[in-house]
């Protein structure tokens, strides 16, 4: 049994963008409750962007003054060790074996492989 396809009125929205002509826009079904919303949608979303923004330069200014001034530890150390304390423990697993397989396929391990240490002090403890 063949399927036929519904057929579809030219003032329908749905039709809209569907190549026929979209130089038209859909039909503005009660305009100004539409304009309300955006402009609803608008402030509120400008105001949730302010509030971000805040807290960012509160974010950056701990990060400055405690960590780098406070510390003396660098911004990027700190947040590599921030990002590997959030991993799920499988997660952390792989990135360590990845990390120790590369050090020693580098050579890098001979110097100062800081997984080995960490894991013997962690068998110590």
């Amino acid at each position: 049994m063949a399927r036929g396809r519904k057929r579809r009125s030219e003032d329908d929205p749905a039709n809209y963008g569907n190549g026929e002509d979209e130089s038209e826009a859909p039909p503005a079904v009660n305009s100004a409750a539409r304009a309300e919303i955006i402009r609803e949608a608008h402030e509120t979303i400008s105001e949730y962007e302010r509030q971000m923004k805040g807290i960012k330069a509160e974010i950056k200014a701990v990060i400055e003054t405690r960590i780098v001034a406070g510390l003396g530890m660098r911004k990027g150390d700190f947040a590599l060790a921030r990002k590997l304390h959030d991993m799920d423990q499988e997660k952390r697993d792989g990135l360590q074996d990845t990390i120790r397989e590369t050090f020693r396929a580098l050579s890098v391990g001979a110097t100062v492989n800081w997984l080995d240490v960490a894991e013997g002090e962690g068998a110590d403890a």
